[in-house]
């Protein structure tokens, strides 16, 4: 997420992951509302998703997680 404009691009999280040492922890953050969103961040080898909003506005959150959760990354390599 861009702090000045607030606008939210998934390609900078899919541009910066690969260059992540795998010894640390990859984290995409902003926007997450979706299974295809975790989806796309595992693809590109985030290890971890930070999801807030869409979870605890959720009617149930407790299938809100399930819904999105249990998504396989692909590792990185260098």
């Amino acid at each position: 997420r861009d702090l000045e404009s607030l606008v939210i691009d998934p390609s900078t999280a899919e541009q910066l992951i690969p260059h992540i040492p795998p010894a640390l922890v990859a984290i995409a953050e902003s926007g997450i509302s979706a299974r295809a969103h975790v989806e796309r961040y595992a693809a590109c080898g985030a290890d971890a998703v930070l999801v807030g909003s869409s979870i605890s506005a959720a009617a149930d959150p407790v299938q809100a997680t399930r819904a999105i959760a249990g998504v396989p990354r692909r590792p990185r390599g260098h």
